[in-house]
């Protein structure tokens, strides 16, 4: 009998993440796995499905859709009336679960450890959350002055002495930290994370790096060469991701002389694309919203450099891809992007700064003599991302990632 692996996750229609990202290739990568029967249940926000519905795909792997009602983000404050969800959601998964041997259930979304949870009490199982984000640093995309308070005391006076009820968004959040019988982390900020503010366990957290296919089969490294260089953001709509600030730097470069194409690819809101296309008439910048992978791939193969923003980062698969594809990079240094990159060998990172009045920006003058550098310095373009490229394979593949996770389910199926 195949051990039932379940991957549980929400996904919004019309928004592709770092998440879907990741379970789009640990879905290709362990149907490798003859042993295993992966279920994988997406619980659909937005109007995408109206009623469940099952997909036998093969032997090996089964797709779960599930509605999740309009006013979910109430739902999961309300302990009695998630029971009363779960248990509608458990009659559509529970025939593809097993009696008699041990279900891995793989929880990428906090807010469904109560389903995770649920299904234990029914069929024997263990559970597995995947921290692919640390929630409080959201709040810079909700609530500055939280985020920013929060930020001074644990990254500025190393105070850990944080009430619980401002680090975690919701009530499932400490649940699924504590409930868990193991915690994967992307990074090793997060492991910190767990172990300093909420006092997990270090032998209940793992540390695996993101992985994924390789599409860049030749793994060649090639110079373009072309009159206006093109430079590639690939981010969401968030403030986090920080394309205020690399318009910011583009217009620098501009200032100083310095022609370049900006290519973003990313879903922006109508209102917040208009009011960057008025206050940067003057630089070119091409807005692809957001596009599929395959299309995405282009770009990565034709554009000269890629810059990431961000204001807080995991294991970001916009910075793994743009190594995969061997580009000269440029990014911040926060949170996993300073553990992905060594700077000045494959990628030039640019510091972020902090104070009080403005809280966490990035360090725009440098940001903009960083592109000025790269596209008048072809030798160092060359190093960047032959040394990209070499980081992608040693530490991102995805059989590096399969054989960590593998390594972690069949220890608990024993």
């Amino acid at each position: 009998m195949r051990k039932v692996i379940v991957l549980l996750n929400i996904s919004i229609a019309g928004r592709t993440s770092g998440v879907e990202r990741y379970l789009d290739n640990l879905t290709t990568g362990l149907q490798e796995y003859q042993d295993y029967h992966v279920v994988r249940v997406n619980f659909w926000g937005g109007n995408k499905i109206l009623f469940p519905f099952i997909t036998k795909v093969s032997s090996l792997l089964t797709l779960v859709d599930i509605p999740l009602p309009q006013n979910f983000g109430i739902l999961v404050h309300s302990s009695y009336w998630m029971q009363q969800y779960c248990a509608q959601a458990y009659t559509f998964l529970a025939p593809l679960l097993s009696n008699t041997s041990i279900n891995i259930l793989h929880v990428h979304t906090l807010n469904l450890i109560d389903f995770a949870l649920f299904i234990k009490k029914h069929h024997p199982s263990r559970i597995i959350t995947h921290l692919h984000c640390i929630t409080w640093k959201n709040y810079y995309n909700t609530n500055r002055p939280l985020f920013n308070h929060i930020y001074k005391k644990i990254y500025i006076d190393k105070d850990y002495s944080i009430p619980f009820s401002q680090l975690c968004t919701n009530r499932s959040e400490l649940i699924a930290y504590t409930k868990s019988d193991k915690i994967i982390c992307v990074t090793s900020c997060a492991s910190s994370f767990l172990y300093n503010l909420f006092h997990i366990q270090r032998d209940k957290i793992y540390v695996i790096d993101n992985g994924m296919e390789d599409w860049n089969k030749s793994g060649l490294v090639t110079m373009k060469k072309k009159d206006v260089p093109s430079i590639l953001f690939v981010g969401s709509f968030t403030d986090s991701k920080g394309l205020d600030y690399v318009l910011d730097a583009i217009e620098k470069v501009d200032a100083n002389g310095y022609s370049v194409n900006l290519i973003v690819a990313g879903k922006i809101f109508p209102r917040k694309r208009e009011l960057f296309e008025k206050h940067y008439k003057h630089l070119t910048v091409n807005y692809l919203d957001n596009i599929p992978l395959e299309a995405l791939t282009y770009y990565y193969k034709n554009s000269d450099i890629g810059i990431i923003g961000s204001l807080q980062e995991q294991c970001s698969y916009a910075a793994i891809e743009m190594a995969m594809w061997a580009m000269p990079i440029i990014t911040t240094n926060v949170d996993g992007l300073d553990e992905i990159f060594d700077d000045g060998i494959n990628a030039l990172k640019v510091p972020t700064v902090f104070s009080l009045m403005e809280g966490l920006s990035v360090d725009t003058d440098l940001m903009s003599k960083y592109v000025i550098k790269l596209i008048t310095n072809p030798r160092l373009q060359y190093m960047l991302k032959k040394n990209a490229r070499a980081l992608y394979c040693k530490r991102f593949s995805l059989n590096k990632m399969l054989e960590e996770t593998t390594n972690l389910y069949n220890s608990m199926f024993e």
